[in-house]
């Protein structure tokens, strides 16, 4: 029988293989829990419980001391260079959006196709007002994601301070 049928078969009853298994396994169990007396399985699960319960109380406690430690360090490390990846980001997305460029490169170029004089003035003057507004908008959403920045950085050190200065009523 060649390797690819043998492989195709035993993929084909690979279930059944599993299902024998573990009735299998289940059998053995159920020998095993039968022959042990009821006192000494009360034991062995009265230690296991507490064995469960020890092993729970140090993960849990130890992860959280051990989170606890290394929360400045992750903070103002991998923390403060996706803060600040997400503020150059949010910058670069709204550069994007406001499409400053595409304005300023049709500055000159009449809108409705007005090639007189005053319609040039006017699609001048108004592209040139869109280019000032939307440049202060960008300047206010640098401000923005800058400020959000600092505020990363600083938020620990304010709470810190505050409830170590907070008057205890």
């Amino acid at each position: 029988m060649p390797l690819w049928l043998q492989r195709a078969s035993f993929e084909q009853n690979y279930f059944k293989i599993f299902q024998l298994n573990l009735q299998l396994n289940l059998k053995i169990y159920s020998i095993i829990l039968s022959r042990n007396l009821r006192g000494s399985l009360q034991k062995r699960i009265r230690r296991q419980t507490h064995h469960m319960f020890s092993t729970l109380l140090h993960t849990t406690f130890g992860e959280l001391l051990w989170d606890i430690i290394l929360f400045p360090f992750w903070w103002y490390s991998f923390g403060a260079w996706h803060a600040f990846q997400w503020a150059i980001g949010s910058i670069r997305n709204e550069f994007n959006q406001l499409n400053i460029g595409l304005w300023a490169k049709n500055l000159f170029t009449p809108m409705y196709g007005q090639y007189d004089w005053q319609g040039r003035l006017i699609s001048f003057f108004m592209r040139l007002a869109q280019i000032i507004g939307r440049f202060i908008f960008l300047i206010i959403w640098m401000i923005f994601a800058v400020t959000l920045f600092i505020a990363y950085l600083i938020l620990p050190i304010a709470v810190v301070y505050y409830l170590i200065t907070l008057p205890i009523l």
